[in-house]
């Protein structure tokens, strides 16, 4: 399990316990808050927030439809002020956009995670339901086949789902025609008891009968779902003419591991079917999306016993859409048809293609190659070569020169990620992102002319007097610090500061997190800033040939890392603007 998914079932089983507690204090309607955003369709970087947008809205639009005014369904726009309020509230963060609220408990912070309708609708049934809710879990019939006159034997079990005891009546039904009554008295809350029924026959008429048991719903009861349980069929004859077959199999329910899924994933269904009928039977159970035969099984099926098998539906290369996945049997002379079929709706999303895997595998080298820039530079070679001949001298180990200038390389690293993710807290703490976001590749492409020569900010005014001052701060952190390995990182932790050829690459990962986990981009972009320090490391014996090449191309150097910069910033700012201009 990933941490996503942990979060997501912490979140969860919060909020189904709150439920719990507060159960006494609920009331017979539900209010369900979506705090909606739709973001840039035709953005790469967005598909995934614009697909939980359309997941979500259409769960909630489901809901509205299926619950009606029992449910109270309000939309609120993320940056309204409205919905700026409820973001204190439920204390959201800005990229938590399409969440759901149910009775003022965040059900699930969206960004890029999917509401599972299946369990948002339980939750909201378990708040209707809470008080009260009774349900027929099971009959059984001691005949399919009986004669005229003789006691026709019922045994249906009840369960009390809601939260008070419960008063209530039972009903027996052949055809539409109630032919027996139960009065229940205080079933208690979460009690499952079995209620025999003794139908004397003499009264009913020869021929088969659909059996339904009905429990009459109590007062202010909402799921009344499964207070009709069809039983199959019973047949009442004048004489003895042999064994009578009755043919009855029904497909009771469909469960499915979940209402939505990828087009990447495999879904688990499990089928119950139960024979009603009066001998065993051997019957095909077909598994259908939409109209595309998927599953076919064989079954042998004792009377009075329920099938269960659990199914794995394979939804790869499906495109976006709902379908419906069935379950139906075939048998040959079955009495009941009504029930030889069950169904289910589910939502299939489109993930990546090719093309976008490709982004994502760009995104990363990007934010590796970024790192690298971030870190290697002649005044960096320079500093280096400076310390090791004057930490190490001529008698220094390879070990033990490679392990000071990783130890220098971890300073610097410190620095280096303490501002990018400093950085990018305050970039992702301010709304308005997109704006932001172009604000920020404005300032990378300043920083890449800046590189290349073309100063056009004030960063060349102090450049001459940081030159100088920087040597000297050098050399006096160099003689204080750089004998011990401790030393080495807090050397390397302020030279990232003070190194005047250090562009600020960390600007061009900020729009990277948008569309590509937080934890992987930072990861490439620290060891890209490692990476040169491992190569110095291990040619520390030529250092100060490697100096000399780096300053002979030094020019070229800032040259290649600023059009990098250059480069990705200018798509940035077009790619940004034509669809800020475009929405």
């Amino acid at each position: 399990m990933n941490l996503k998914s942990m979060l997501m079932f912490a979140i969860v089983s919060c909020a189904v316990l709150t439920i719990f507690i507060n159960s006494t204090q609920a009331s017979s309607h539900v209010s369900v808050e979506f705090l909606y955003y739709e973001p840039c369709q035709t953005c790469p970087e967005w598909e995934i927030y614009y697909q939980v947008y359309v997941h979500n809205s259409m769960v909630i639009d489901r809901i509205k439809r299926d619950y009606e005014s029992t449910v109270q369904v309000q939309r609120i726009y993320w940056y309204s002020p409205e919905g700026m309020e409820k973001i204190k509230i439920y204390n959201l963060n800005p990229l938590d956009w399409n969440t759901i609220v149910v009775n003022g408990e965040v059900i699930l912070k969206g960004g890029d995670q999917f509401v599972d309708e299946t369990l948002l609708r339980r939750i909201i049934d378990y708040y209707l339901a809470q008080k009260h809710d009774i349900a027929i879990s099971d009959v059984t019939v001691n005949f399919r086949s009986i004669l005229k006159g003789d006691i026709l034997n019922i045994n249906a079990t009840v369960r009390n789902k809601g939260k008070q005891s419960e008063s209530f009546n039972i009903t027996v039904l052949f055809n539409s025609t109630v032919v027996e009554e139960l009065h229940v008295k205080l079933l208690e809350p979460g009690a499952e008891r079995v209620f025999s029924f003794y139908i004397n026959t003499t009264r009913i008429g020869e021929g088969r009968y659909s059996l339904t048991i009905y429990a009459i719903p109590v007062e202010n009861e909402v799921n009344i779902n499964d207070n009709l349980y069809n039983a199959g069929v019973v047949e009442i004859k004048t004489s003895e003419t042999g064994s009578t077959c009755i043919h009855d199999i029904a497909v009771l329910e469909i469960r499915p591991s979940k209402t939505w899924a990828t087009n990447r994933e495999q879904v688990n269904i499990t089928v119950l079917v139960k024979n009603h009928g009066t001998i065993a039977e051997k019957f095909t159970l077909k598994i259908l999306l939409n109209d595309s035969l998927i599953v076919e099984k064989l079954v042998y099926l004792n009377p009075g016993y329920t099938f269960s098998k659990v199914f794995t539906i394979d939804l790869a290369d499906l495109t976006s859409g709902n379908y419906i996945i069935r379950a139906v049997v075939e048998l040959e002379g079955d009495l009941n048809r009504e029930n030889n079929e069950y169904s289910f709706g589910i939502n299939v999303l489109n993930t990546k293609s090719e093309t976008d895997r490709l982004y994502f595998v760009g995104n990363i080298f990007l934010a590796f190659i970024f790192g690298f820039f971030e870190t290697f530079s002649p005044c960096l070679l320079t500093l280096l070569s400076f310390l090791v001949s004057y930490t190490l001298g001529e008698t220094a180990s390879f070990m033990e020169s490679f392990t000071k200038i990783l130890t220098f390389g971890t300073g610097f690293l410190l620095a280096a990620l303490l501002t990018s993710t400093l950085a990018i807290f305050l970039f992702i703490i301010v709304p308005f992102q997109k704006i932001m976001t172009i604000i920020v590749c404005i300032f990378a492409f300043l920083f890449g002319l800046n590189a290349i020569g073309i100063n056009i900010t004030l960063l060349p005014l102090f450049k001459k007097q940081q030159d100088a001052g920087t040597k000297m701060l050098v050399q006096k952190f160099a003689k204080k610090y750089a004998e011990t390995y401790a030393g080495m990182v807090v050397v390397g932790f302020l030279f990232y500061f003070l190194d005047p050829c250090i562009v600020p690459f960390f600007f061009a990962i900020i729009p990277l997190i948008l569309s590509i986990d937080f934890t992987i981009i930072v990861l490439a972009f620290c060891l890209g800033v490692m990476f040169p320090f491992i190569i110095i490391g291990v040619v520390t014996g030529s250092l100060s040939r490697l100096v000399r090449i780096s300053y002979r191309h030094k020019s070229k150097l800032r040259l290649i890392s600023g059009l990098v910069l250059l480069c990705y910033s200018i798509y940035l700012i077009v790619f940004y603007f034509s669809s800020f201009f475009l929405r």
